[in-house]
């Protein structure tokens, strides 16, 4: 075998898991190369400039809650280039029939909103009386059902739920998606009195991002990590084992065979589920059971003066099941340095696990959609005739996997697997977190786990 083609370690993917991956060898000065199907660097980061500011076509902010990113940021020199903006002081919106109702950040503030009845209040405030239950396999609506009430379920959790996974909150598992929240219940027998008992962190939460978008975060670690290290164009295809090495083979016309003695697989589980079909069929199956919603993103500019500081939000999330839309991001107010003079920019994001048809039309069939839907939900904001022009829009066939009971028995079977082989590393939002936070976290403790030949199993 040719040595240009032999390393110590392989990473496939070059999105934010594969790159915090690579960091952590380069900081043990591990020999490794890094594998990419695209021709650029960032995965499903797009940071789109739309004058003296930025549209994201990808993952929005990101919070500060990571150590590992504090790192990421500091290795990447973007100090200075960071915008922040406190999680508390960006308000939210959720749209239900033809109003506007404002959430906080306190869930206890849902008791003085119109967003639910009296008689759905009543029903929170009995909340520490239900007695807990011990249901593996409950759903995120189910449990709120069970706890809150079919209002809470449906008014305040589904579109909450819909903003971060696109998903359908009677399919996603409680333990896989919230298991925070379940873990007070089983704590304290009850959500409100752990809620209440909880000490509060003393560091602001904020959002992040930087200058030029978060696509930049991936750049500027790409060239920290050297360009030389990264092989493009290169889709995974088929994993073996040969001599004790790993066979690593691409769908590249020449130079496509890639050998290594570790192997860290950082692309979406269906690409690793169709690469691993040879090398390990029960691991392969597991993953290719992970579902991935769709998700189309559309950028609208909007010239007309509004009646209120209605836009000075982070956006809203919508209730209403006639729609497609579910929810629209104010991209020019989540930082000040993104304010636009007489404009605001927002990005609509359709489909979802509720929604799974936008796939059966076409792009330009879709941006009306988003267009006319967007309209039709503003309609009642906006103090003229208003237009809502296209900037961009963006179709992820599969963009979000859903942690639903399905996954969560998948879960067990990667992780059993992965026990088999102790050096492989799965890695990516598929497992333990589909946050970005989530996603740095665990990639960076796999790799250590993997360097130190522990073997990289996750977690269930």
């Amino acid at each position: 075998m040719s040595s240009k083609n032999h390393s110590k370690y392989i990473i496939v993917g070059s999105g934010i898991a594969g790159l915090t991956a690579a960091v952590k060898l380069k900081e043990q000065n591990l020999d490794y190369l890094i594998l990419e199907k695209q021709n650029r660097i960032a995965g499903t980061w797009k940071s789109h400039k739309y004058k003296n500011s930025i549209i994201e076509f990808g993952p929005n902010t990101v919070l500060n809650k990571s150590s590992e990113l504090e790192k990421l940021i500091q290795i990447a020199g973007l100090q200075d280039m960071t915008l922040s903006s406190e999680l508390k002081k960006n308000k939210r919106y959720i749209f239900k029939g033809l109003s506007f109702h404002e959430v906080s950040s306190n869930p206890l503030q849902i008791l003085f909103s119109k967003l639910i009845s009296l008689e759905a209040k009543l029903k929170i405030l009995q909340e520490p009386f239900i007695k807990k239950a011990d249901i593996e396999d409950e759903s995120v609506y189910d449990f709120f059902e069970r706890r809150f009430g079919k209002e809470v379920a449906q008014y305040l959790i589904a579109p909450a739920l819909q903003g971060v996974w696109g998903g359908d909150i009677k399919q996603l598992n409680m333990q896989a998606c919230m298991s925070s929240i379940k873990e007070l219940e089983e704590k304290h027998s009850s959500v409100i009195k752990g809620f209440l008992q909880k000490k509060k962190t003393k560091k602001q939460i904020k959002s992040l991002s930087f200058k030029n978008g978060l696509e930049e975060l991936c750049l500027k670690l790409g060239t920290f990590l050297g360009i030389e290290n990264f092989q493009f164009s290169q889709e995974l295809v088929d994993v073996k084992k040969e001599n004790n090495l790993f066979k690593v083979t691409t769908n590249a016309k020449e130079n496509n065979v890639y050998y290594c003695e570790k192997l860290i697989l950082a692309c979406p589980s269906f690409a690793s589920a169709r690469a691993l079909k040879n090398f390990n069929t029960k691991l392969s199956e597991a993953l290719a059971k992970i579902y991935y919603a769709p998700i189309f993103l559309s950028a609208f500019s909007i010239k007309e003066k509004v009646s209120s500081d209605f836009f000075n939000a982070f956006g809203f999330l919508n209730s209403n099941q006639g729609h497609f839309t579910l929810g629209s991001i104010f991209c020019s107010s989540l930082f000040e340095e993104r304010k636009l003079e007489e404009e605001n920019t927002l990005l609509s994001f359709l489909g979802g696990a509720k929604n799974p048809q936008i796939l059966d039309f076409n792009k330009a069939e879709l941006e009306k959609i988003a267009q006319e839907e967007l309209q039709e939900i503003l309609q009642n904001k906006i103090s003229t005739q208003f237009t809502c022009d296209l900037i961009h829009s963006e179709l992820i066939e599969r963009a979000i996997p859903q942690y639903n009971n399905d996954y969560w028995q998948a879960q067990k079977i990667i992780s059993s697997e992965l026990t088999k082989e102790p050096c492989l590393a799965l890695i990516g939002n598929y497992l333990n977190g589909v946050s970005i936070t989530d996603t740095i976290e665990n990639s960076s403790k796999l790799t250590k786990k993997l360097i130190e030949n522990r073997g990289a199993m996750i977690e269930t």
